[in-house]
């Protein structure tokens, strides 16, 4: 997905919580903020109020950013890619543990991945052309 997408995923390190501080805090402000709203009578009162929710958030001044995200927004849109007008195909995966051979079985096939994930569980994803494996969502063979 990330390939078709054109985007490159980084992940947080392992059993590290400060390095997930940010998306952490992202994740309470958005629970905290505009969560408790309840009681919405269908899908298009809720979605109401997100949007509301957001022209509010996205016009005050960032406490780190010194601006407001609407008009971050603005100077960034110019740097934005289109998305691809196809879809990715889709294919199917499962999760593999990676032996002392640093290999997985998949399919009646071993396949080799780097010596660094020997005892990782691994994702591969087959579609009518390739095996994908990943780990943590980046390609590794």
């Amino acid at each position: 997905m990330a390939a078709h997408y054109r985007f490159s995923p980084r992940t947080t390190e392992r059993r590290d919580p400060e390095s997930k501080g940010k998306v952490e805090a992202l994740v309470r402000f958005t629970k905290s903020d505009l969560i408790p709203f309840e009681g919405f009578e269908s899908l298009d009162d809720a979605n109401r109020a997100g949007a509301e929710w957001c022209r509010e958030v996205n016009g005050e001044v960032h406490y780190e950013t010194r601006a407001r995200p609407s008009e971050r927004l603005e100077v960034e849109r110019p740097l934005f890619r289109a998305l691809p007008a196809a879809r990715p195909p889709v294919a199917c995966g499962e999760e593999r543990k990676v032996d002392r051979l640093s290999t997985v079985r998949f399919a009646s096939a071993r396949y080799s991945v780097p010596h660094r994930l020997v005892g990782e569980i691994v994702q591969v994803a087959a579609s009518d052309r390739d095996v994908v494996i990943m780990f943590c969502g980046v390609p590794v063979a």
